[in-house]
């Protein structure tokens, strides 16, 4: 008889996400794994099969936490221009504390490291970033029928680029440029809204 678990799954996969952002997928051991979750390896493998698919629960986890954070701005405000501002406002603050700025993007670090030669590792960064990329478009459409967004733009283009701009903040800020480089990255995405 199989015994039933004894551990919050979702807990697993957040402290184990924590530890890949952190370290990345190569550079994260199963031991540094069994230290930050407190499981043993057996019971590791036998919940997500090896570390490769504890690594892709995380990435889906960092996606569905980046997603819902952003169309929950969207909801709750009136204004989903207005939203999208302060997303970009927040992503500044993020990419200026030590914490986040030392880490970058989860999605973005596994795209530069593993997407090249994982295709189940660059098929769920891909599937996050037409997700993000799909969700700003919306809510700028929605700016453009409440008349606070140019119908003479094209929402997708927009969209598009604000999320490369983010994804090079979140890299530019690995290098620790001080705050003034970030803010002008917030103020000119800013000024993309307009």
């Amino acid at each position: 008889m199989v015994r039933p678990r004894e551990f919050d799954e979702d807990e697993v996969v957040q402290h184990a996400m924590d530890v890949f952002w952190r370290q990345g997928f190569q550079g994260t051991s199963i031991q540094d794994l069994v230290k930050a979750t407190g499981l043993l390896p057996g019971s590791l493998y036998g919940a997500f099969g090896d570390k490769h698919g504890l690594f892709i629960k995380a990435l889906d986890a960092y996606g569905e936490l980046t997603l819902k954070r952003l169309r929950s701005q969207f909801r709750e405000s009136g204004d989903p221009v207005e939203a999208l501002r302060q997303f970009i406002r927040e992503a500044g603050i993020d990419c200026q504390s030590q914490v986040f700025g030392d880490r970058g993007c989860l999605m973005g670090n596994t795209c530069t490291e593993l997407a090249a030669h994982d295709e189940v590792a660059r098929s769920r960064v891909e599937q996050f970033m037409v997700s993000l990329r799909d969700t700003m478009a919306d809510a700028l459409r929605r700016g453009q029928y409440l008349g606070t967004f140019d119908t003479g733009r094209d929402p997708n283009a927009v969209a598009t680029f604000i999320q490369c701009s983010l994804q090079g903040m979140a890299v530019l800020a690995k290098s620790r440029p001080g705050p003034a480089a970030i803010q002008g990255v917030v103020s000119e995405l800013l000024r993309a809204l307009d």
